[in-house]
C-alpha cells in the first residue's frame, strides 16, 4: 500500500512556542503510523528571514524565494521563504514556489495560531485542514496598548488587514481543528459548519 503523504504547515517552527509545540506533537503522533509520510514545512513570519525577499535589497528580488532544509528536534525541516517579508500580510499569500511543494501532499494540515496562514493554500487542490486558537484581532489587543506610536500604528493597520485574511482563508480548509469552545462559536458565527 502507498503510503499517504502529509505536509505539517507552521509558521517558522524554530520560535517555539504552542503553535511549534502542537505541530510537533501531531508530527510524532502521525510518525506512529507508517502508512504515512509526514514532512514540516516551516514558512517565513520574520522580516529578516534568509528565504525571503525584501522590499530594500532589491538583490533579494533577483535571487527570488528559496527554500532551505535543516534539522530541528532531529527533524528534517523544509522552510520557504516569502515575498518582501517586511510586511506581514505577504507572509500569507500564496507563491508558486510553496504551491508547487504541498500540491505533492495528500493532506495539508497548517497548524497556525491564527487562520490568516491558511491563506496560502489558495490554490491548492488537495485536502487541507486547519488547525486553530484564536483570530489575529484577539491576539493583538494588549500587544497594540504597549507599542511606541509608530509601530503601534503599524500594528493597528497589520492586524485590520490580517483580520480579512483570518475571516478569507477559512473557505479554504475541508474542515477546521480549533482548541476552545470560544473559537468554535466564533466560527460557527461565521457560518462555517466543517468545526
Amino acid at each position: 500500500m502507498k503510503k499517504k503523504s502529509v505536509a505539517i504547515v507552521v509558521p517558522c517552527i524554530e520560535k517555539g512556542g504552542g503553535v511549534p509545540s502542537l505541530a510537533l506533537y501531531l508530527y510524532k503522533a502521525l510518525s506512529i503510523y507508517s502508512n504515512y509520510q509526514i514532512d514540516i514545512i516551516s514558512i517565513s513570519t520574520s522580516r529578516y528571514d534568509k528565504n525571503s525577499t525584501k522590499i530594500f535589497s532589491p538583490k533579494t528580488w533577483i535571487k527570488g524565494i528559496k527554500v532551505s532544509e535543516k534539522k530541528w528536534n532531529s527533524i528534517n525541516i523544509i522552510n520557504v521563504g516569502a515575498y518582501f517579508t517586511e510586511l506581514e500580510f505577504m507572509r500569507y499569500m500564496p507563491r508558486k514556489i510553496l504551491t508547487d511543494i504541498l500540491s505533492q501532499y495528500n493532506i495539508v494540515h497548517v497548524v497556525s495560531g491564527t487562520p490568516a496562514w491558511g491563506y496560502i493554500c489558495k490554490n491548492l487542490r488537495n485536502n487541507v485542514f486547519f488547525h486553530i486558537a484564536t483570530l489575529s484581532v484577539l491576539e493583538r489587543q494588549s500587544l497594540i496598548s504597549s507599542q511606541p506610536f509608530i509601530r503601534r500604528q503599524y500594528t493597528i493597520i497589520m492586524s485590520k488587514v490580517t483580520n480579512l485574511f483570518d475571516q478569507i482563508s477559512l473557505k479554504y480548509a475541508k474542515d477546521i481543528f480549533v482548541l476552545n469552545d470560544h473559537m468554535l462559536k466564533t466560527i460557527n458565527n461565521f457560518g462555517y459548519t466543517n468545526v
